[in-house]
């Protein structure tokens, strides 16, 4: 998954990237919804993108310190805005009603999905990620309509991960299709256990998939 760290003057997908080395016809990207005719590469905004052949992507633009990205109510599709990566505990919310949180705050409040999700192109799967990385695109749901996330790059934040406690474990497993080929889309699932476990959904603990 793909998205632009730079505001671009021109945001035509096609003319985004015309000074990289890609041939037409061997690429291709559409966005959340599926679209890929007349699609802009807007700052915030996540595609999928595949390219036949290997090649090298050029883009120029205006460079951001902060970058506002407004969420649907469900599943969004977006991009790191800024030049470098960040923990999402770097990112604030807004909410409609002018309230500011941290997103820790949000995601135990139940207002987001616990983690990103990244597409890992080496093994064609969906993975959890805390890390907010430019030129990638990420999954994240929103249980709330009107939120914004308010990316800068926040010294004082901080960073969010998945360390377990001693009394704590947690398996990941991989898998595809019987039969598949390595191409096919994959899929990502933990199964944990601790001693405040429930069997129910967990803001902050639980991942939506």
């Amino acid at each position: 998954m793909f998205g632009t760290p730079v505001g671009l003057d021109n945001t035509d997908f096609s003319q985004a990237l015309s000074n990289s080395n890609l041939i037409n016809g061997t690429w291709f990207a559409f966005n959340q919804y599926g679209e890929y005719v007349d699609i802009n590469l807007n700052s915030g905004e996540g595609f999928y993108f595949w390219s036949l052949l290997p090649a090298n992507i050029t883009l120029s633009g205006e460079l951001y310190n902060e970058f506002d990205i407004p969420l649907q109510k469900g599943w969004n599709l977006i991009s790191n805005p800024l030049i470098e990566s960040i923990n999402i505990g770097a990112i604030d919310i807004l909410r409609d009603n002018g309230d500011t949180l941290s997103m820790e705050n949000a995601i135990n409040l139940g207002l987001l999905s616990s983690r990103l999700l990244k597409f890992d192109n080496s093994i064609s799967t969906h993975l959890p990620s805390f890390e907010f990385s430019p030129f990638e695109g990420y999954w994240l749901y929103s249980m709330e309509e009107g939120l914004n996330l308010i990316i800068q790059n926040n010294v004082d934040s901080n960073n969010m991960d998945d360390e377990l406690d001693d009394s704590e474990w947690r398996m990941k497993i991989l898998s595809r299709a019987f039969g598949a080929g390595p191409d096919s889309f994959g899929d990502h699932i933990e199964l944990g256990f601790g001693e405040s476990a429930s069997k129910g959904y967990v803001a902050g603990e639980d991942d939506l998939h």
